[in-house]
């Protein structure tokens, strides 16, 4: 075979065998990652083919019953299977390329920009007679049993400009004799102005917007849906400044919108449209345009989305210091995609400014400017004795004045400063205690299938093993996300969990890449929802997921210090949407003891967000890591998303050295036993740094399953339980029983032999 995504010659003789010796012929597909399966599609000897994917430890007893007909299969594709990858446009630019003037460093581009998965293929060949040359089976495809008998119709769909929503109505038919659990699957298209003089903003001519999964009984007739959409879920990003005087915004343009009902993302049961008359823009700018309206920012952000990623920009668009010296052509529907991606030479040569850009990371940003503008010259408050530790500040708003109070406890030198050491340099699968704040140990697990045993990673030892993300998001069902999300939660309180390193929400850039099994779905807005529910689920329990990698880790090879490149508008739009929806919309419900004025407390609850802590990823946005990049994780996670709580690495070998930076950054600690001591914890940049980073772990801490049930002021320690050191002593006697008795049979063994 040509790849590793193609059917191999002893896996075509399989079936070929089976083909001539059996009556009938199904095909069961037990891999993550698509597989090129256009002659198996096409072959009218095979009479079923049922992808399963990474099935966890009880998938293929339901198999079973799918193919006994016992349940009614309801899975959708996640991913678009396309009848030959080496066609798909990130093709050309996913593996191996190096700059060599740089100790050989990999680095990434990529050219085909928003144009992912089907997101590409509906747009350039949705329309074209020959859609079946290069697609299989499209996004979102699924079948039942008895499938075609089972129809949806769009009954309205309004648009109030005023109010900014759109709301859809639509019904289900289903005429067979089955129940199904049926997939509603809502996309959109926006007018598209590409051109000379026009805003040039790249748009794919189908976006999912949202989707549901509803039960409906067998013979059952006008099974009711609806949802109602934020307009400006529909908007586009535009990193060139056509309507911002350069700055970057979100941009709904007018014209005419389409809203399709998908069956998948090329066949549609029904599609309406609505008109918007004016381009309404997320961003006040100075000389408005009569045909624009202009907002101060989008309902859903916390500051206007402008552009942080401005050196990436230049670089993908030859233009400005990065774009110097650089040969990348973005995919655009402006010349029908004459312009395909180009492959770069496997050694390239990076431009100054690029080997600039990766020795002041390398080195540590200096943020002082940022950190003085937040918090002033002078030193921050320390070693008071307020008589607060972190159980009093569960349920406590985030940007509640008694956080300050609380904070002004920290103790920075001596063995204060050993402990922050130890907290925010030594952070893997753990938090460490730090005395003078009462905040005690805590224990994180790794796995996005399952939950290890405490400081374990990749789920070592679990109880349980789920199917994998990609399985999970491709029931399309945000209420088993939810479910699952609650087992995991479950399981943290009998293994004395508290912080879950998952789940993961990179998108499947290629089918080629490495951890399809662990990331969802091709597209953010499917991704971000199943994750969204499944840390509700588990925040649900208290349990604190870390959602990860943030962001562009699409790649393994090389994704240490991956130098990656893409326009901001394909960063924003597919690479940061689903951390987006995650950090915007999980919501859960806590419940803590609140303070009553006569300093008693009552047992209450609050809505707060559930997403609690987030994970950045090993490689860089161009030269500058992820982990030291105060754009990405302050600017626009915290400030623009309004996301609450902690940072954490991933594992951060190469970079052990820019711990001060990393705090100023927003990234609160690192994942590495390694021990990464600060190398500055004397002047207020510093200092300034580890108050906010130790601020963002309690806060994450107090609202975790570890102050769960706590008494307001009371301290909470792990400790081996009596009856454990009795079955540790009852292995040792069993094992040295088992050592006499060997002794004793090789003696009676010789003796027999003399």
């Amino acid at each position: 075979a040509k790849h590793q995504l193609q059917l191999m010659p002893h896996e075509k003789a399989m079936i070929e065998f089976a083909k001539t010796n059996f009556t009938k012929t199904v095909i069961i597909v037990n891999s993550p990652n698509p597989l090129e399966l256009g002659e198996l599609h096409d072959d009218a000897n095979i009479n079923a083919i049922l992808w399963v994917g990474t099935t966890g430890s009880r998938g293929f007893a339901s198999m079973a019953k799918i193919l006994a007909g016992e349940t009614n299969p309801s899975g959708h594709l996640v991913d678009t299977y396309a009848r030959d990858f080496t066609l798909d446009p990130t093709y050309k630019n996913f593996g191996d390329f190096h700059y060599f003037n740089h100790d050989g460093d990999r680095f990434v581009e990529y050219e085909e920009g928003i144009y992912v998965g089907y997101k590409y293929f509906e747009t350039r060949y949705g329309a074209s007679s020959d859609y079946s040359d290069y697609v299989v089976y499209p996004f979102g495809y699924g079948l039942h049993y008895e499938d075609h008998l089972i129809t949806q119709t769009l009954d309205s769909v309004t648009y109030d400009e005023n109010a900014g929503t759109i709301v859809v109505n639509g019904h289900i038919d289903n005429n067979s004799s089955r129940a199904v659990k049926e997939s509603v699957q809502l996309y959109y298209e926006a007018p598209y102005y590409g051109g000379l003089g026009q805003s040039n903003i790249e748009k794919a001519s189908k976006n999912l917007l949202d989707f549901a999964k509803i039960e409906v009984a067998a013979g059952e007739k006008n099974k009711q849906f609806a949802f109602t959409i934020a307009d400006e879920d529909l908007a586009s990003y535009d990193f060139r400044g056509f309507y911002s005087q350069g700055k970057g915004s979100y941009v709904l343009e007018k014209g005419e919108y389409s809203i399709y009902l998908g069956d998948d993302a090329h066949h549609s049961f029904d599609v309406k449209t609505f008109d918007l008359a004016k381009t309404k823009v997320y961003l006040d700018v100075a000389n408005k345009s009569e045909d624009c309206t202009y907002y101060p920012k989008r309902n859903s952000d916390g500051i206007p989305a402008t552009n942080v990623f401005d050196y990436v920009n230049q670089y993908m668009t030859n233009s400005g210091t990065f774009g110097d010296g650089n040969d990348v052509t973005l995919l655009s529907r402006s010349d029908e995609f004459a312009s395909f991606v180009s492959s770069p030479t496997f050694l390239k040569m990076a431009s100054q400014a690029v080997l600039d850009q990766i020795a002041e990371s390398d080195q540590g940003v200096d943020y002082s400017a940022q950190i003085k503008a937040l918090f002033g010259e002078g030193m921050p408050a320390s070693d008071q004795d307020n008589g607060l530790i972190l159980s009093r500040m569960r349920g406590i708003d985030y940007n509640d004045p008694l956080w300050e109070t609380f904070m002004n406890q920290l103790v920075y030198d001596g063995d204060g400063l050993a402990e922050i050491n130890k907290l925010l340099g030594n952070g893997a699968f753990t938090t460490n205690p730090i005395t003078s704040l009462g905040k005690g140990k805590t224990n994180e697990s790794d796995g996005p299938q399952a939950i290890g045993k405490t400081g374990m990673s990749d789920g070592t030892g679990a109880a349980c093993c789920y199917p994998a993300e990609v399985v999970i998001a491709s029931t399309w069902s945000k209420e088993l996300a939810r479910k699952m999300g609650n087992s995991i939660g479950e399981e943290a309180l009998a293994q004395n969990s508290n912080g879950w390193y998952a789940p993961a929400c990179n998108i499947h850039r290629s089918p080629f890449a490495g951890r399809v099994y662990e990331y969802y779905s091709e597209d953010g807005v499917l991704s971000g929802l199943i994750a969204r529910y499944v840390i509700e689920g588990a925040a649900e329990k208290g349990y604190a997921p870390y959602l990860k990698h943030f962001a562009l880790n699409e790649q393994e090879l090389g994704r240490f210090s991956l130098i990656t490149w893409a326009d901001e508008q394909t960063i924003r739009e597919i690479y940061l949407r689903p951390f987006e929806i995650a950090v915007k919309q999980a919501k859960i419900t806590e419940k803590y003891y609140a303070q009553n004025p006569d300093g008693s407390y009552t047992l209450t609850t609050r809505q707060m967000k559930g997403a609690l802590a987030m994970m950045t990823s090993m490689n860089r946005i161009g030269g500058l890591w992820t982990g030291t990049n105060y754009g990405l994780t302050t600017t626009l996670l915290r400030d623009e998303w309004g996301f609450q709580g902690c940072v954490i690495t991933d594992s951060v070998t190469p970079y052990n050295d820019q711990l001060v930076s990393s705090l100023a950054a927003g990234n609160d600690f690192y994942l590495t036993f390694m021990n990464s001591k600060l190398t500055d914890s004397t002047s207020s940049y510093a200092r300034w740094g580890i108050r906010k980073s130790i601020k963002n772990i309690c806060y994450t801490v107090a609202n975790s399953n570890a102050m769960q049930g706590l008494a307001p002021g009371a301290s909470y320690r792990y400790a081996m339980s009596p009856w454990w050191w009795g079955v540790i002593g009852l292995d040792a006697a069993c094992g040295i029983g088992i050592i006499v008795l060997a002794a004793l049979l090789a003696v009676r063994i010789v003796k027999k032999k003399d």
